[in-house]
């Protein structure tokens, strides 16, 4: 079914959209975008998965693919979160990558975070965390972050690192 210039498929998809809408969103799955603004103010938008940019209002220009990725975000633009949980609470920062289960979780403006809970508690803005936990926990500004649970407790240095420690580079 659609409203406007919109594709909405699945239970309560955009639920607060309204005909007047000239907007070309998309969203798939049992209340993707359900909030999302009934004005063309959420334009080009891509959800797709069960709550799938849930609370966005009037977010544009992102696309959240999985099971409640993008799940907080409000006023957020130019977001990609691909993955179970993926940008979960990102709320209004812009500009993020996230993928991997709930890889971005909690991340700053123009970061990205790649892998199973890679940059999920507390990312900073313009910083990069790639493997399996990597960034996870308190990851400062402009920090990058590579391996298996790389830079988790706040160091602000570019690290590459397994479980068996980290070096600086």
């Amino acid at each position: 079914t659609g409203i406007g210039g919109d594709v909405l498929i699945g239970y309560q998809a955009g639920n607060s959209k309204n005909a007047s809408d000239v907007a070309s969103s998309t969203m798939v799955g049992y209340r993707a975008g359900y909030t999302s603004a009934p004005s063309d103010a959420t334009g080009i938008n891509t959800f797709v998965g069960y709550r799938a940019g849930y609370s966005v209002t009037t977010g544009v220009q992102n696309t959240f693919i999985g099971a409640r990725s993008g799940y907080s975000n409000t006023t957020g633009t130019e977001n990609t979160a691909v993955g179970v949980g993926a940008g979960y609470s990102i709320t209004g920062n812009s500009d993020i990558t996230a993928i991997g289960y709930f890889a971005g979780n909690s991340q700053g403006t123009n970061s990205v975070a790649i892998g199973y809970n890679a940059g999920a508690n507390t990312q900073s803005y313009n910083s990069v965390a790639i493997g399996t936990n990597a960034g996870n926990i308190s990851q400062l500004a402009r920090t990058v972050a590579i391996g298996d649970n790389a830079a988790q407790t706040g160091q602000k240095v570019e690290a590459v690192a397994t479980e068996s420690g980290f070096r600086t580079i």
